[in-house]
């Protein structure tokens, strides 16, 4: 009887450890078609909350229209840059990182900043790719 009942609780306590896992490694959010305004303008993702005390979010570019470079950076949620600038090309991954002044702790909710590389009068482009905002 004891040694069933130890299992029942293994049994118990593994399910609801697999369970917490999607919790905690939120993954890759994916991106697709956000525009990229003429004259440098800025183009934001939605806020994510973090999951983890990380200082940084993950970025990968998958595709690019009508430009050769984005230009990235995170934001907090109300779209004040917490960190640098970073250039994407298609392929191109990279840790963004936070600010020493600026953490992102978790719980916080944080975004992604963008436009486009080159300064074009009238021609939107156009990123897609995926992020990771931990």
């Amino acid at each position: 009887m004891k040694i069933k009942m130890n299992l029942k609780v293994l049994g118990i306590a593994s399910f609801v450890f697999l369970a917490a896992i999607p919790a905690v490694s939120a993954g890759y959010q994916s991106y697709v078609g956000y525009s990229l305004p003429p004259l440098k303008q800025n183009n934001f993702t939605n806020t994510h909350q973090k999951v983890t005390g990380k200082q940084y979010i993950t970025n990968k570019v998958t595709n690019l229209q009508n430009t050769g470079t984005v230009t990235m950076w995170a934001t907090n949620d109300q779209k004040t840059p917490i960190s640098a600038d970073y250039n994407f090309k298609v392929g191109a991954k990279n840790d963004i990182t936070f600010n020493n002044n600026t953490p992102a702790y978790q719980g916080q909710s944080v975004a992604m900043g963008m436009q486009n590389g080159s300064y074009y009068f009238t021609e939107y482009a156009f990123v897609a790719g995926e992020v990771d905002f931990q």
